[in-house]
């Protein structure tokens, strides 16, 4: 929105009806790598005691999902004549009686550089399959929010900077790994 505007009209009027906005929206996908108190990476023990999996869930193969959902690709909307995206249709909705029929804004997907989240455990709780894999992680919004926003931006390459720079790759200084400590 701009003032009482969507995105992509000028304020108040003069409507375009072949005007498109286009906005940049970042896909980071974040690793979730889960650990023990002293750092060690952490395994899951089966109920027979022997140990299972390692904990990590990586959740880069499901970009293409991602990218096919509504979000980004055309879908079918009542607010529009034409398949549309999701976020494109709720505003079409908003602003249906003064939104010309070629108005849209459309996100742009670009996928970034996947970044590692590492996890002391005591800060995250999780669920698993029946073989031990790591299905889901619930990340605590303070650990979270320091990881994604640090204190110092260098030279720690955090996932603010992959969304937020428009750099696809940041280069990590030899060694360096993300980690967060209670």
């Amino acid at each position: 929105m701009v003032g009482r505007s969507p995105v992509g009209t000028r304020p108040f009027g003069d409507w375009d009806d072949s005007q498109v906005a286009r906005s940049r929206a970042p896909i980071v996908p974040v690793i979730s790598d889960l650990r023990n108190f002293d750092g060690s990476p952490r395994y899951y023990i089966i109920p027979d005691g022997t140990q299972g999996p390692r904990m990590i869930l990586d959740p880069t193969q499901f970009a293409p999902q991602v990218l096919a959902s509504p979000v980004f690709s055309p879908s079918r909307y009542r607010s529009s004549w034409r398949p549309t995206q999701f976020t494109d249709a709720v505003q079409r909705a908003q602003f249906y009686n003064t939104a010309g029929p070629g108005w849209h804004s459309l996100l742009v997907p670009v996928v970034a550089q996947p970044r590692t989240m590492v996890l002391i455990r005591g800060c995250y709780p999780f669920d698993v399959d029946s073989t031990g894999h790591l299905r889901s992680v619930l990340v605590d919004e303070n650990v979270f929010g320091g990881e994604r926003f640090p204190p110092t931006a260098a030279p720690r390459a955090r996932i603010a900077t992959a969304a937020g720079t428009g750099q696809e790759e940041v280069a990590l200084p030899e060694g360096f790994e993300p980690s967060y400590q209670p």
